[in-house]
């Protein structure tokens, strides 16, 4: 079966991705580009999903990563709701989702990382909720205005880091009641020392927020749902459903069977 050929492929719909074809049709404005997405969405940025589009200060359209027909325009042929389902470097090839078959001059790998699993008793009760998509923010969406119809949302999100904080900062200006739940002595643990983190608590506490550091999520538990968290110490933290950031963790599948090497993220040199 013949494949259709690009010169370049494009692997993964999100802002990176986007980047990556603006700057192409700037150097090379006639190459066939494939850019493939597996979100059924166009691409966009996610910041705003920890944030405005929570909030509904910021909708859909403004988080476009390019106009509507900036593709179309620009004759980049943009799949959404596919993914590489394979690829084989040896042969500069690639196969779809949908079962097509392509090949390529170069490619570029986005795709980005997945939200890390929750791996603690109760962690597979409906309830609990993690941030990465449109789709995850429409979900946690609903959930909220399902709870909200009948009293103010009591949320619980495990994982002090960058997401888990911007999510307690914005549900507390929502004016719902927030725990944040951690194991580390501080917030944002991973990325700074002490004063900033202290200065981070304090800034979220002061806004309402509960700030349970040094003091990680054990279980969760409920009736048929996540109802309650129960902490390393034994505390028990009521809650209408949970968040689960804590941290992220690339998908491996892709490269198997290639000579692309990856640790804890695809390994790259001088040339990415």
């Amino acid at each position: 079966m013949s494949r259709r050929h690009y010169k370049y492929l494009i692997v993964g719909g999100g802002v990176a991705g986007s980047a990556a074809v603006e700057a192409i049709r700037r150097r090379d404005p006639a190459g066939s580009v494939l850019f493939v997405g597996q979100e059924a969405n166009r691409p966009y940025v996610r910041p705003p999903l920890t944030k405005g589009y929570l909030d509904g200060s910021i909708d859909r359209a403004a988080m476009s990563a390019l106009p509507v027909n900036w593709y179309s325009e620009r004759e980049v042929e943009l799949r959404t709701g596919q993914r590489v389902s394979r690829l084989d470097t040896a042969r500069f090839g690639a196969a779809l989702s949908n079962g097509e078959e392509v090949s390529y001059d170069t490619m570029l790998l986005a795709t980005g990382a997945s939200p890390a699993m929750l791996r603690i008793p109760g962690a597979d009760l409906p309830g609990l909720h993690c941030l990465r998509s449109i789709d995850d923010a429409d979900r946690l969406l609903h959930a909220l205005d399902t709870v909200r119809s009948d009293h103010t949302p009591r949320i619980a999100i495990i994982g002090a880091g960058l997401i888990g904080t911007e999510l307690a900062a914005t549900f507390s200006r929502m004016r719902f009641s927030v725990d944040l739940i951690d194991g580390n002595e501080y917030p944002w643990a991973r990325i700074a020392g002490p004063s900033v983190g202290m200065f981070i608590e304090s800034l979220l506490e002061n806004r309402g927020v509960h700030v349970h550091s040094a003091n990680g999520a054990a279980r969760l538990d409920g009736d048929g749902r996540v109802q309650r968290i129960i902490l390393m110490n034994g505390d028990v933290v009521p809650c209408d459903l949970a968040i689960a950031a804590v941290g992220m963790t690339i998908g491996r599948e892709l490269l198997r069977g290639t000579s692309i090497a990856a640790e804890t993220a695809i390994l790259v040199d001088e040339r990415c």
